[in-house]
């Protein structure tokens, strides 16, 4: 009877992780960075794509998620904690978690409750964690911008620069302009493009990317 368990276990691990490797390699392929928490809110597993956008400010400690932003910390804890109390069978609410970051755009982190064969009592997945706009997004080509909305180069290198999410006045040291500068080049592509605010202009660049 104990090699049979035996057997039972090990077959239940490997089909386990090939799902929890499923679930994030196709994720991967469409550059969502994304990771595995298990009952105990450990990490089972992460993709390549959330590995790459890691830094000091949102990283992997001990096999646990840290984030340097305090009230996102609050809230990963208390997301944690859900975790471990919440039956297996149950449904998991929770609020998307903002975590703001000093010098990047800030970052959306969604939960997904782990259903199926990677919810294995020998692996204890128990959700999936959706990390947005973790890695930078690629800057659009600033000539396809200028010729689509008729800017002059230097408000292209402006435009490509903020819908990757970067701020006009990192923007602006990145180009080695004045704010001020930068500023007058954002007024001009505003009239240019017909945009009112800075997000509505990244949204808009953005789908020449």
């Amino acid at each position: 009877m104990a090699p049979r368990l035996t057997e039972t276990a090990t077959l239940a691990t490997v089909m386990g992780r090939v799902a929890l490797s499923s679930m994030t390699d196709v994720l991967d392929r469409v550059q969502q960075p994304a990771l595995i928490l298990n009952r105990e809110g450990m990490v089972l597993r992460t993709n390549t794509a959330a590995e790459t956008g890691f830094d000091n400010e949102i990283r992997i400690r001990e096999r646990r998620l840290v984030v340097h932003d305090k009230q996102a910390m609050t809230r990963l804890d208390q997301l944690i904690s859900m975790i471990r109390s919440t039956p297996d069978a149950a449904a998991m609410p929770a609020s998307p978690i903002l975590v703001r970051r000093t010098a990047k755009p800030p970052v959306v982190l969604r939960i997904l409750p782990v259903d199926g064969a990677a919810r294995s009592v020998f692996l204890g997945a128990r959700a999936m964690l959706i990390l947005s706009n973790l890695i930078p997004r690629a800057a659009p080509d600033p000539a396809l911008i200028g010729q689509a909305f008729d800017l002059t180069p230097a408000e292209s290198r402006l435009a490509a620069l903020l819908a990757t999410g970067t701020s006009l006045a990192s923007a602006s040291e990145h180009l080695r302009i004045s704010r001020e500068t930068a500023r007058n080049h954002l007024k001009s592509i505003f009239s240019k493009t017909g945009a009112h605010r800075q997000s509505e202009l990244v949204s808009l660049v953005s789908q020449l990317g």
